[in-house]
């Protein structure tokens, strides 16, 4: 139900997003805005059909990619390290024309006299003390402060593309590597002095922490400082609620074993760690600031107010490049993608935070320093790399045939067993027979395996103890096995330690009868003692008799 969901509203997001860019589109190519609708459906179906394609090719392109994993791996980091020096070539011609009438700049830059003035927005404060600190080392240039954007920006995409690569694989983190080092857009925002890539690069580090370390762990205690980080995202941005979505899909998502109970005491701990948190963020701000607690809660709430519904995205035909439609395109991609292996699919945490961002926006909370339409499209850059790589992978009820997975090895095994059957036709011929057998039902194979007993356990380690004869003969007993009539009487199966017990389907008519061991046992050991034909007395023992003066013996 979930999933239909999350799929339902991306492609709700993606369907506005292609209809309002055709439409645009057309009417300055002199066209109706309705042909728009068609243009879109048109290319869905193509796409579609595309895809659908691809998807039922992957069962024999596998076979090649595994086969040539190493070449693949080469071209991977060859594609990741030209996207990165491409887009830092583009923003390093950028650098010379960008803007320098820049507002942060001026409240930054090192003058006598001047300090940096308190606002209350956290993370222009947090913005500023960065460009001062800086300029105070580097000097007053607006290029420093350029730089500093260029830095933070490419860190940030350098860190989500190693995040989608470990979530939805290398497909899915090149392309959006390649669009957010190489889209005008991204390239646009990082030649600006704007608080949001100092954000960005902080709530992309806090997103990989919690897929990375709260993935693996649901101790209730350890969601206490996720909750505490989130509510400092919070003040420094109301944009820190996002990082609740990773959160709460870590918890539903990856641990699907665990008790509801561990969850929802998770999740109650995150929100008591985001209350406490928050509420000593603003105690701390009105002890250095010499404010009243009072005042400065009020001046963050006043600050992240609503302010009405509105439209949140207004798109103009001369911003629509040809970037921009090829990320459309992609993203209708994961319209049909999605639904390639959907209990595998990676675009959850992403359509989430783009529903949220629009429905922020939708009431105005976003202030004009940080509009949250830079998060949105980066959000959009990932998911259209999500909908590429989901047709790279199979299906749940595809395969790989193991002799194209092995090539020439599943090759010489076939000639090594055409050999072995020349040398050995008698033995093959019975092997035959057996295997006619098991069809027929006449004889019936291991059907199952559980685990070990701890009465199996202790004889198997007697058995390894004791000497060679007895241990091949008792390396199966009849406590090892489980007959059908004793297996219907156990209803439920209970694992006992860490072994594994052998259980076989037969009938009790055709239970397996041992012979006698033919090896020689070793004989049993019988006590010896050590006895002499002659008794000697109790006064002839003493050895020490006194030598002559004639003897000369020792010298």
């Amino acid at each position: 139900m979930l999933r239909n969901l999350i799929w339902l509203v991306y492609t709700i997001i993606t369907g506005c997003l292609g209809v309002g860019v055709t439409s645009l589109l057309c009417v300055k190519g002199g066209l109706n805005a309705y042909w728009g609708i068609f243009f879109v459906a048109l290319y869905a179906l193509f796409a579609a059909g595309g895809i659908s394609l691809l998807c039922q090719g992957m069962s024999a392109i596998m076979p090649f990619v595994q086969k040539n994993r190493s070449l693949f791996v080469v071209l991977e980091a060859t594609l990741a390290i030209t996207f990165v020096v491409v887009g830092l070539l583009f923003r390093m011609e950028g650098v010379a024309s960008a803007n320098q009438g820049a507002i942060y700049y001026d409240m930054a830059k090192m003058t006598m006299g001047q300090d940096i003035p308190l606002v209350v927005h956290g993370a222009v404060y947090l913005y500023l003390q960065l460009l001062h600190g800086a300029f105070a080392i580097f000097g007053n240039h607006f290029a420093v402060g350029i730089w500093i954007q260029i830095i933070l920006q490419m860190a940030a995409l350098m860190i989500v593309f190693f995040t989608i690569r470990k979530l939805a694989g290398a497909m899915a983190a090149l392309v959006s590597l390649g669009f957010g080092m190489c889209a005008p857009y991204m390239v646009g925002n990082s030649l600006m002095l704007s608080p949001e890539m100092l954000y960005f690069f902080l709530l992309v580090a806090a997103v990989s922490l919690i897929i990375k370390v709260y993935s693996r762990n649901l101790k209730p205690l350890l969601f206490l400082p996720m909750g505490a980080m989130i509510a400092l995202f919070c003040y420094l941005d109301v944009s820190g609620l996002l990082l609740l979505i990773p959160a709460f899909v870590m918890i539903s998502c990856c641990h699907e074993t665990t008790k509801s109970v561990q969850k929802v005491k998770a999740v109650i701990f995150i929100l008591v760690g985001v209350c406490f948190g928050f509420f000593f963020c603003i105690l701390g701000d009105a002890f250095f600031s010499g404010a009243s607690l009072m005042k400065v809660a009020g001046a963050w709430f006043q600050l992240y107010h609503p302010q009405g519904f509105r439209v949140p995205v207004v798109v103009e035909a001369q911003g629509v490049g040809s970037s921009n439609i090829v990320l459309l395109g992609f993203m209708i991609f994961g319209i049909f993608s999605f639904w390639q292996n959907p209990e595998e699919e990676r675009m959850t945490i992403c359509v989430l935070t783009a529903g949220v961002i629009i429905l922020i926006a939708s009431f105005g909370i976003f202030t004009n320093e940080m509009s949250g339409s830079f998060i949105l499209y980066v959000t959009f850059i990932v998911l259209a790399g999500v909908g590429v790589g989901q047709c790279f992978t199979l299906r749940p009820g595809q395969s790989v045939k193991a002799d194209e997975l092995l090539g020439e090895e599943w090759d010489s095994m076939e000639e090594k067993h055409t050999t072995a059957e020349k040398l050995f036709p008698e033995e093959d011929s019975e092997k035959e027979d057996s295997m006619e057998k098991v069809q027929s039902g006449k004889e019936m194979p291991f059907q199952e395996i559980t685990t070990f007993s701890e009465e199996n356990f202790e004889e198997k380690d007697s058995i390894e103890n004791s000497n060679s004869g007895e241990m091949l003969a008792g390396v199966i007993t009849a406590s090892n096995v489980i007959t059908p009539n004793e297996r219907k009487k156990r209803s439920k199966k209970k694992e006992v330690g860490k072994m594994r017990e052998i259980i076989l389907d037969f009938d009790d008519e055709k239970a397996v009868k041992y012979i006698q061991n033919p090896l020689p046992l070793p004989k049993k050991h019988v006590k010896r003692v050590l006895e002499y034909s002659k008794d000697i007395s109790y006064a002839d023992e003493d050895f020490d008799h006194d030598i002559t003066a004639g003897d000369d013996y020792d010298i």
